[in-house]
């Protein structure tokens, strides 16, 4: 049997708010600006995003 001590725990925790942080709708939108999608194309994609991976990490 596994038991997960209170670090462990912890850094799940960590790690699930670092991905809730940086896979937000507005961090995606932001990246594919800075990549060079057009706005209109970084919108789409990034309310699409959010609609089908907000579930996920959240």
């Amino acid at each position: 049997m596994i038991v997960a001590n209170k670090d462990s725990m912890n850094n799940h925790k960590e790690i699930k708010r670092q991905m809730q942080h940086y896979l937000n709708a507005l961090h995606v939108y932001c990246f594919l600006m800075r990549i060079g999608f057009r706005k209109d194309h970084a919108l789409a994609f990034a309310r699409k995003w959010e609609k089908f991976v907000h579930w996920m990490i959240y």
